[in-house]
């Protein structure tokens, strides 16, 4: 079952980057996202699955990202680091949680990571 939500996950990911990425709008959108509203377009559509909607978690597969400790004491550098490599089972924070995060290097670019991470500083206050 979980590889199913993983397998509907990606393919959610897959369509709305080429959205983005191709500048054109997502359904139902009149215009394509500004660069300012990319950061939270991301969150909804990758990171919600795991961390919650609005990163606030309540999942069970990894952290609320809002009021986080480890964000709030973390550099931009240091975010955008865990976004582009994820964090494995040997590097992982909260054991409470059964997966690991993938890395998302080879999905974003520099800027859109820049960006997410920006944003997920943002929700650690």
């Amino acid at each position: 079952m979980r590889s199913l939500i993983l397998l509907l996950m990606l393919i959610a990911v897959s369509l709305f980057l080429g959205c983005i990425r191709s500048g054109e709008s997502s359904p139902g959108d009149a215009t394509a996202p500004s660069s300012s509203s990319v950061d939270q377009e991301i969150l909804f559509a990758v990171c919600e699955g795991c961390h919650g909607a609005d990163g606030m978690g309540g999942t069970g597969i990894a952290p609320a990202l809002q009021g986080n400790e480890w964000i709030k004491q973390a550099d931009i550098e240091d975010i955008e680091k865990v976004i582009k490599e994820g964090r494995g089972f040997g590097s992982k924070r909260y054991e409470e949680y059964a997966s690991a995060m993938p890395g998302w290097k080879d999905t974003f670019s520099e800027e859109e990571i820049a960006l997410l991470a920006r944003y997920v500083k943002s929700l650690s206050r």
